[in-house]
């Protein structure tokens, strides 16, 4: 290859590689534009002027647990539904971190705890965001390093999710509603049989990050005057009995918490199937009668993190 040809090859790949690069960064950009104008809980979080009474977070359990509408009925309070399948204690974190710098703070964080055992896979699909945070960019970067590298390379390419087109279809519509109407099968149900894996599977872990970034959260929340409600939400009966050490489980979690943090362990409040749509998961009928059970027991009273009006360890 003579000099002339190497150099207009040169040419020829640099002239290349920077219309790739204008190309992705004013694809993304208008990508972006459009995520900006979804109403769908991410969207409004990092858009930032939400003035929420209280934020509802956690995993899938508090999808189908807490109805916001519902709430905001019966206590005549504002509520921000924060919550979504798979969110692990840590990603939470993050999300409540950010949530706090970008919008009014909350009277209460309500946070259904049983995503203390779970993994952080949840970071993957929030790349979505990662122009919007530097923490949350650290946070993906750190669980998901080829990730954080693909998506600062291409900018475009933060955009390659489910999320993204979930979330255009939440353009012109609220996803404050989202909740399982459906009902678990009754035989399925009543024959329902605890796996040995769930068997040994500590639900309530108090040695891992989940851990250690709740309890960073209950730190957060008392430097900023939050009142925080934790509670686990109801298991399909066959499932909470038939897993054996699950009170032990619960018991070891309380003793391990900070003394003044109220939690409240609704895992058994549930006991006809028929409020279930899934072994793990309640629905709209059961929502209703959970939050009813949430009222009785105090959970909503009181300004402070102290005790409940009921010892949480007689919940």
């Amino acid at each position: 290859m003579s000099l002339a040809t190497l150099k207009k090859l040169i040419l020829y790949l640099l002239v290349l590689a920077v219309c790739y690069f204008a190309a992705d960064r004013v694809l993304a950009y208008g990508l972006q534009t459009l995520l900006d104008q979804a109403n769908t809980r991410f969207s409004k979080l990092y858009s930032g002027g939400m003035d929420a009474d209280i934020v509802v977070m956690g995993n899938s359990r508090a999808v189908n647990a807490f109805f916001a509408p519902e709430i905001e009925k019966q206590l005549d309070k504002s509520v921000f539904h924060l919550a979504y399948n798979g969110m692990s204690m840590t990603v939470a974190e993050v999300l409540f971190r950010d949530y706090l710098e970008r919008n009014e703070k909350p009277e209460m964080l309500l946070l259904e705890i049983t995503n203390v055992y779970g993994t952080a896979r949840l970071f993957n699909d929030l790349k979505l965001f990662m122009g919007k945070s530097d923490r949350l960019q650290e946070s993906i970067a750190d669980y998901n390093k080829p990730l954080a590298v693909a998506c600062q390379v291409s900018n475009l390419y933060r955009f390659n999710s489910e999320m993204y087109f979930r979330s255009l279809y939440y353009i012109d519509r609220s996803d404050q509603s989202w909740i399982n109407t459906g009902q678990v099968d009754a035989e399925y149900a009543q024959n329902y049989t605890v796996s040995q894996e769930d068997k040994d599977t500590k639900l309530f872990p108090t040695d891992n990050d989940n851990w250690e970034a709740l309890l960073r959260i209950v730190e957060l929340c008392r430097d900023e005057g939050i009142s925080l409600r934790l509670v686990a939400t109801p298991y399909l009966p066959a499932f909470r009995n038939g897993i054996t050490d699950f009170d032990t489980w619960v018991a070891d979690f309380r003793v391990a918490l900070p003394g003044d943090v109220r939690f409240y362990d609704l895992s058994e409040s549930l006991t006809s199937n028929e409020y279930f749509a899934d072994v793990l998961h309640i629905n709209r009928s059961g929502s209703v009668l959970l939050l009813e059970e949430m009222i009785e027991e105090g959970v909503f009273e009181g300004d402070d993190n102290g005790p409940s009006s009921k010892p949480a360890n007689e919940n």
